[in-house]
Order: structure tokens, then sequence, then C-alpha cells
């Protein structure tokens, strides 16, 4: 060709831009804009066999050192951390994956946890602090309402009342009385005028200050006694609450796992939300207590700017005759069907009638001019 060697020597001019093309285009044809082919000669060949190799050896290379390099350094890593975490200063994750296999998202989350490990221990040591600071009298009472006690009135009172019987002195004749009376009271010696009389008795018989250092220290037993029960009492029944929200946690997951309701087929991503909307307590009720969707709902259809008495009463026969409500439901399915296939029995029949009571149609006859061959002939 004319002007082979000029395109042989600016070939760079005319090598297109690698893309999805390079890959179906010949290696040894260069193609024109006007789908001339160029074979380049055998000595340039030679060339590009040459480099190529070499090019890929010194990639192999390079790629080698990365890899090795990229080792050293997590290697370092590991060997840091192992250091932290022997010092005590940083705590492992509980799994058994080696800290030389850890990547860089891995260590992020190390030291995130770490982090969130540590500030959540600086509060605890607060609250324990702040917590063994207060009078032994508050320190029950905040128990009773950290363990979700309600009756602060009840609570306060058995306080105010435990305070009042150790502020008596068994040594101040005038307390005697007081004593002895809250002693027989707590007791349960009898009625209010059985323990009149025998604080009478005992008063004429000078035995009320005996009395009273005999009982003084039994009813103040008795007195922090009761507070005690009280704040055991709700200790138990939080623990109770607990236990029956992890059942109410493990059965909800055991239904939703099966992947079936009523007979009907739902998929992960309604598990899921099911499982989120009636296990956790993200919303707020009338009453300011949190709840779940399943509460929020209820309020909302009921007394909502947008009620659905409709819906409260339908969910409301679901969940009181749940086997006659989903018959109800099955029932109308049923119905249903019927009266569609009743519809296309009919339009069958109908168009079946039609076409036999039609009249009997005759073929058209059909007719061809004939041409003549001589316009002369008859």
């Amino acid at each position: 060709m004319e002007n082979e060697n000029v395109i042989l020597d600016n070939i760079d001019d005319f090598l297109p831009i690698p893309g999805a093309e390079s890959v179906v285009t010949s290696p040894n044809v260069l193609t024109t804009e006007k789908e001339e082919t160029i074979d380049i000669d055998e000595d340039f060949k030679d060339k590009l066999e040459d480099v190529i190799p070499s090019l890929n050896s010194e990639e192999e290379e390079n790629e080698e050192k990365f890899k090795t390099s990229a080792k050293g350094k997590i290697k370092n890593n590991a060997d840091v951390f192992k250091s932290l975490i022997d010092k005590g200063l940083l705590i492992p994750f509980d799994d058994d994956k080696p800290l030389e296999e850890y990547t860089e998202k891995d260590w992020e989350e190390l030291i995130k946890s770490n982090f969130e490990e540590k500030e959540k221990e600086l509060q605890e040591k607060i609250q324990t602090e702040f917590f063994e600071a207060l009078p032994k009298e508050l320190q029950m009472a905040t128990k009773y309402v950290l363990d979700g006690g309600t009756d602060l009135q009840g609570m306060f009172r058995a306080l105010a009342q435990t305070e009042q019987v150790k502020q008596l002195d068994a040594e101040n004749p005038e307390h005697h009385e007081h004593i002895v009376r809250a002693y027989l009271y707590a007791k349960g010696f009898g009625t209010q005028e059985q323990i009149e009389e025998q604080i009478e008795e005992w008063s004429e018989m000078n035995m009320l200050g005996k009395k009273a250092r005999q009982f003084k220290p039994a009813l103040d037993e008795m007195h922090e006694e009761i507070v005690q029960q009280q704040v055991k009492k709700q200790e138990e029944y939080k623990k109770a609450m607990i236990a029956k929200r992890e059942a109410y946690i493990n059965n909800v997951a055991d239904v939703l796992k099966t992947g079936e309701l009523g007979g009907v087929k739902i998929d992960s991503k309604r598990q899921k939300m099911l499982f989120e909307e009636m296990t956790t307590t993200k919303y707020q009720s009338m009453t300011g207590r949190p709840t779940n969707l399943l509460g929020k709902l209820l309020e909302d259809y009921q007394f909502g700017d947008k009620p659905r008495y409709d819906l409260i009463a339908e969910a409301l026969w679901l969940l009181a005759e749940p086997d006659s409500y989903r018959e109800a439901i099955m029932q109308v399915a049923r119905n249903k069907t019927t009266d569609e296939i009743t519809r296309k029995l009919k339009t069958e029949q109908d168009n079946k009638a039609a076409t036999t009571n039609a009249p009997e149609s005759k073929p058209e006859k059909r007719t061809i001019k004939r041409q003549s061959r001589n316009i002369f002939e008859r």
C-alpha cells in the first residue's frame, strides 16, 4: 500500500482506545475508519512479543512486593494489638478468628467495640458509686424503683415508719409506750382495745421500760424487714417479667420461622417485620408507657384522628374466635369462587344457545368473469 510506512511510523495515532471492541478484534489487524485492514509486519510482531513478557514479569514482581508489604503490615498490626490485649488495654472478640487474619474493618470494629465497652463500664461505675453514697433508706427506694416498683407512696410510708421507729429511744420514758404499742401492732397481738389494755397493765406494773428495751431491737428489725420484703418482692417481680419477655420473644420467633401463618405463606421480609414490631417497644402509648406496633395500632384505630372501628371489630373477632373468623373468611372465598364458576358456565351456555338457534347460512355462490381470447369471437 502507498502509505504503509507512514502508518506504521505513527502507529500510536491509529491505535484505538482499549474497550469492549478490543476483545473481538484480531491482534494482527488494525481497522481504520474506512474499514481498511493493515497487516503488521513480522518485525513489529516480534518486538511486541519481546516487550509483553517483560511487562508481565515486572507487573507480577510488583504485585508480589505489594502482597509481601501488605502481609508485613497486617502482621505488625496483629503484634501490636496482641500486645495491647495481653496488657489488658484492649478486650478481644470472643470468636476464634486469628488476629493475623483480621482485616482493616475487623480492627475498626474491635476498637469501636472497646470504646463502647469502656463507656459502659464508666457509666456503671458512676451509678454504683452514686448508689453506694446514698443513705440506706434511699438505696432501698432506688432499687425498688429500678426494679419497676410503682407504689412509691407505700414504699416511702414504710421507710418513714422505719425511720420513726429508729428515732425512738428505749431509755427515754416518753418513748416507752410508743415502742411497746408499735411492737404489739407489728406482731398482731390483738385488737386495738386488747393492745391498749395490755399497755395499761404493764404501765401499772412499772414494766413499760423493761418491755420497751426488750422490744426495741426486734421492732427495728421487723420494720426494716418490711421494707426489705417490699424490695425483694419487686425484685422477684422484675425477674419474672424478664423471664416472661424472653419466653415471649422465643415463642414469637418459633411461630414466625415456620414461614406460615394460618395456612398463609409469609416471606422472609414479612417475617423480619413482624418479629421486630412484635418484640420491640419503640412506640409510646397514650399513658406514656412504651409499647409495640400492635399496641400503637390498637390505640390509633380506636382513639386516633382517623379511627377504624371496622378493623378493630375484625381484629377483636379474630382474637376472640379465631376458628370462627377463619371459617367465615374461607366461606367468602368459596362463595366468590362459586359465583365465578356459575358466571362462566352461564356465559358458555348462552354462547352455545346462540350458536344453536342461529339460522343456517348458505354458502355464497362465487363467480368470475370470463375473459374472451378473441374480441371478435361470438
